[in-house]
This record gives C-alpha cells, structure tokens and sequence, in this order.
C-alpha cells in the first residue's frame, strides 16, 4: 500500500494534515513503487513486509512522481494505525 501525507511545519515541528492511501497501480506512483521494490531489495527484504518511507517530487505537467529519495526502509510494518487502517479500506 501506498500512503500519502500532507506535513507543514509549525513552530519548527512537523504536523501531518492529513494522510491517505493511493492505489500503487497508478502511473503516477510507478517510480515510486520501482524505487522501492529496488530498496527493499538492497537491503535484503525478499518475502515478508517491508516499510519504505520515500520523498519525491511532483511532475505537475507530467502528473507523476519523480525522483524518489530514500528516507527510511524496514523489514516490518508501517507504524502507528496504519496496518488497523489498511485492514478498513481493503477488501
């Protein structure tokens, strides 16, 4: 799953406004989900859960994600609500 985050800062601390989780079959995250998989990879996740937390930049004639940066890659879940959240909103 993919999910996406709008953070500001605000008094010189990071507050996310909101999330949500995108469908990682779209066009617009491909290079996204390539870097990750390569990640994962890298480092040795093969099976199992893998938790990737990239930065990219948005394309806005192209409508896409480019030039995704590695922020941190682990072999569990997301943290927080994220895996209760995920189980509401996929079938």
């Amino acid at each position: 799953d993919i999910w996406q985050y709008d953070k500001i800062i605000t008094d010189g601390s990071n507050v996310n406004r909101w999330q949500t989780m995108v469908d990682p079959h779209d066009p617009k995250y491909a290079a996204m989900v390539r870097y990750a998989e390569g990640v994962c990879r890298a480092v040795g996740i093969k099976y199992g859960l893998g938790h990737c937390e990239i930065k990219a930049k948005w394309d806005e004639q192209k409508q896409r994600w480019f030039d995704p940066c590695m922020i941190e890659i682990g072999a569990r879940l997301a943290g927080g609500r994220k895996a209760i959240m995920a189980s509401k909103t996929v079938p």
